[in-house]
């Protein structure tokens, strides 16, 4: 109950946040005032809330005020705004973003990997997988100093996707196989280690190794995915079976 009740006192706080964000905004306040307040308010919208419109109408402006102060806007605010605009589909907004978190010196590791790896999310989009892989290989070094393994592991399998878009399917399916997949076996996340496993499978599909690619599918991801009542991935693999 005591924790129940934390819960719903953050959630509270959080939604007020939304109303210090638009005040400060009013004034203007202090670019760190700003920065606090639009950065908590477009966390609620969009993790809470589920609001990325509403979000993306709190980041825009708070980001836009800060610059007028001279101040460089913080990596906590441009990622939920990045977040925000990446879901929207705002590209001019989510690029906007970008280049301003990566222009940014110093400010907390963690955050610099994490707007590394969305960047090179938006590269591949585009197509640019040079550029793209040159971002993931810098936000794994941060995570892999940082001691995060399970970011470091995710940053390894989207290198590994790049790798084996170009053709270099050996080189993808070490990667999945002696650094990706024995993190998530020694965390317990069955579900990433079986969409991991998947990745795998289609790795040696491509490579004419149907045998071993159906028997991973049949014996190691499906029986994962019927367990935790996934249907879409359930689905998708069944498709894949066939």
């Amino acid at each position: 109950m005591h924790r129940l009740d934390g819960g719903r006192r953050q959630v509270a706080a959080r939604a007020r946040a939304v109303e210090a964000a638009r005040l400060a905004l009013l004034g203007p306040a202090p670019a760190a005032v700003i920065a606090r307040a639009a950065s908590m308010a477009t966390a609620f919208l969009f993790k809470i809330r589920n609001d990325a419109q509403a979000g993306l109408a709190v980041a825009r402006p708070a980001v836009a005020a800060i610059q007028a102060q001279g101040v460089e806007p913080d990596l906590n605010l441009l990622g939920y705004g990045i977040d925000c605009a990446e879901r929207l589909g705002e590209t001019a907004d989510q690029d906007r973003f970008l280049a301003l978190g990566l222009a940014r010196d110093g400010g907390d590791r963690k955050e610099r990997a994490q707007l590394l790896y969305t960047y090179a999310t938006r590269l591949i989009q585009t197509g640019d997988l040079t550029a793209a892989e040159r971002a993931l290989r810098e936000a794994e070094t941060h995570f892999s100093d940082l001691g995060d393994v399970r970011s470091r592991a995710v940053t390894l399998g989207k290198i590994a996707d790049i790798l084996a878009a170009r053709g270099q399917v050996d080189e993808a399916l070490r990667i999945r196989r002696e650094k990706e997949l024995p993190v998530y076996e020694r965390l317990g996340d069955v579900h990433a280690r079986a969409v991991t496993l998947g990745r795998i499978a289609d790795i040696l599909t491509a490579r004419g190794e149907v045998d071993e690619a159906l028997r991973i599918r049949r014996e190691k991801e499906l029986p994962v995915y019927e367990r935790l009542g996934d249907v879409r991935e359930r689905a998708v693999t069944l498709g894949r079976i066939a």
